[in-house]
């Protein structure tokens, strides 16, 4: 009888008690699977990001070899123009 007099009255608080534990169980485990999918959507994100900054480092590669080789060719045009001008020069004389 103390065992049945016990259940009748406790009965609810533990009920109420596992319920409790396995409602925090249930967020916790809820929450670790949001965290991780945040963190691997951070980590994709980021990826994003540093290929982004790496084609942008191609890019302005790219860019600085096509001015050097416009400077070379606008220095292949001055050359030439002075040459012309020292032959036109030369004739004149």
């Amino acid at each position: 009888m103390d065992l049945a007099n016990a259940i009748m009255e406790f009965g609810t608080t533990i009920v109420l008690i596992g319920v409790s534990i396995y409602a925090v169980i249930h967020l916790w485990k809820q929450n670790n699977k949001e965290r991780e999918k945040h963190d691997q959507d951070t980590k994709e994100r980021e990826e994003k990001y540093i290929s982004t900054i790496d084609n942008f480092s191609t890019s302005l590669d790219n860019f600085s070899n096509t001015l050097i080789s416009i400077d070379n060719r606008m220095q292949n045009l001055e050359t030439s123009v002075d040459k012309i001008e020292v032959e036109i020069e030369t004739l004149k004389k």
